[in-house]
């Protein structure tokens, strides 16, 4: 039984490297999903109350709020740049299509280049 505790505590702290590895690289996702393992680990061989569980908590919420913003600020580009295409896309209606004209008039003098 104490191998298999030691085993799986070595096992956490790895899954708890990870998480701040993967944080370390902007990847808060794969962070948090790290260091729920990580967490779910302490609290099963070492309890709620043990100093290894709340500092994992701890680390699980920041990992958490990190991966929400992340994918908050990606919707927003995504959003932005779906917005500007409808944009573009709308003004080339209103113009007939000039815009579509003009690019392949000037890639077409490019090619003759």
């Amino acid at each position: 039984r104490d191998d298999i505790k030691g085993d799986q505590l070595m096992n956490a702290k790895a899954w708890g490297q990870l998480a701040r590895l993967e944080a370390e690289r902007s990847r808060f996702a794969e962070a948090m999903d790290a260091e729920r393992r990580a967490h779910a680990l302490f609290q099963r061989f070492l309890g709620r109350d043990h100093e290894m569980t709340a500092q994992s908590s701890k680390h699980l919420h920041l990992h958490t709020s990190r991966a929400v913003k992340a994918r908050k600020e990606e919707n927003m580009v995504k959003a932005a740049g779906a917005m500007a295409t409808a944009a573009n896309d709308e003004s080339e209606k209103e113009n007939g299509g000039s815009n579509k004209k003009k690019k392949k008039s000037r890639s077409r003098r490019k090619n003759k280049k």
